[in-house]
């Protein structure tokens, strides 16, 4: 059985499912990639505030 994607195209439900979790992989890695850079940011803080504080 196919089904459409948002563009019309049709594709079979399991490159849609591939599609699917492509999208979400691709979503988790932005995800992680922003926590990552948070935790970054955060201990250059705790870093800088120790060392100005000596």
């Amino acid at each position: 059985m196919n089904a459409k994607d948002p563009f019309g195209f049709e594709h079979t439900d399991n490159e849609m499912r591939l599609r699917d979790e492509e999208a979400k992989t691709k979503v988790l890695l932005l995800q992680e990639t922003e926590v990552t850079k948070s935790l970054i940011k955060k201990a250059i803080l705790i870093r800088l505030y120790k060392w100005l504080k000596n």
